[in-house]
């Protein structure tokens, strides 16, 4: 595996090679020794057509501790089908987690819940392709300056970051803000204005506090053909980890790739960052989408948690959080 900055054209941070654990363990990635300036992930994102090298912001400190673990490959993932993926976990565990209210609102029976091991509840199937709303490439490199500069607390280039920009670009990106959506005028603004509604910077902000992510921000580069599968590739899994599992999450990425315009951002300590372009709009396909994220990941919740509800219908707390939102968190304990 080969990286460089000059092979890619854009200046790289001082980084080494990941290998991968157990095995042969052949290289997987490329991760940096420290933190990374805001824009990085983008220019490393328009390079990904000639470097074949996806960029994966790396959070809570783990650097190369992040990858390596069941690493496989592409294959691996084309073998998969991520509605068979989702049914597995819906029906095998992740329904387990909807309180009473959720279940009825979602058509399942009260003798369901009373024994669900012997009735488990069916898959409703995959959800419709939502509209896009932005460029998929472009907003991914908005929401990873925004992360970025959420973590380090520097919204624009700081005087380590001189190397990797310049004017003309501050300019380019400022426009690029602006046409995909993010009201903020010029990027050195409050990152707050006009941006919340975009569900960037809630989120961003709740993963530094929630998530105990510190100062500084790590970068990979996971060679791969799209950005899904840096997943199995380079060996990401949750805390709670097992083999076949990096393949299974880049499967379902991979069809929100290609229905909701997504794009994997970041990883951490159990932590997913995936930029959305085509969003559910309304409440009812937020529903449908809903259900999907209950089977990627069981314990799915909105961004700073669920709020006090004497029902306990989380399921559709989440299914309202869930519209509009340009970025999804998920997170596993």
């Amino acid at each position: 595996m080969l990286v460089g900055g000059g092979a890619l054209g854009v200046p790289l941070p001082e980084g080494h090679i990941v290998a991968a654990r157990g095995g042969a363990g052949g290289p997987v990635c490329w991760v940096s020794d420290g933190a990374v300036p805001a824009r990085l992930w983008g220019r490393l994102r328009a390079a990904h057509g000639r470097s074949g090298l996806w960029p994966v912001l790396v959070f809570d400190g783990l650097g190369e501790l992040a990858f390596g673990w069941f690493a496989t490959d592409a294959a691996a993932v084309d073998r998969l089908d991520a509605a068979a993926v989702l049914t597995r976990s819906w029906e095998g565990f992740a329904v387990g987690f909807l309180t009473r209210p959720d279940r009825r609102a979602l058509g399942l029976t009260t003798r369901w819940w009373q024994d669900w091991r012997r009735l488990p509840a069916p898959w409703p199937g995959s959800a419709p392709a939502g509209t896009r709303v932005a460029d998929p490439d472009r907003l991914a490199d908005l929401t990873a300056a925004r992360l970025v500069a959420a973590v380090t607390g520097r919204v624009t280039k700081g005087s380590e970051e001189q190397d990797f920009t310049d004017d003309a670009d501050e300019q380019d990106f400022t426009d690029d803000a602006d046409e995909q959506g993010f009201t903020g005028g010029a990027v050195a603004q409050d990152l707050a204005d006009g941006v919340e509604q975009h569900g960037v910077i809630d989120a961003a902000g709740d993963l530094v506090a929630a998530a105990n992510v510190g100062p500084g921000v790590q970068l990979a580069l996971v060679p791969c053909a799209r950005g899904a599968d840096a997943l199995a590739v380079g060996g990401w899994v949750p805390s709670d980890g097992e083999p076949g599992l990096p393949e299974a999450l880049a499967a379902v990425v991979r069809s929100w790739e290609d229905r909701y315009g997504a794009r994997l951002v970041g990883v951490g300590g159990g932590t997913l960052l995936l930029s959305v372009a085509a969003p559910p709009v309304t409440l009812r396909d937020a529903v449908r989408v809903a259900v999907e994220h209950f089977g990627f990941c069981p314990e799915a919740e909105p961004a700073g948690g669920f709020a006090a509800d004497p029902d306990g219908a989380q399921f559709l707390q989440y299914a309202t959080h869930l519209v509009g939102r340009r970025l999804w968190r998920f997170w596993w304990d």
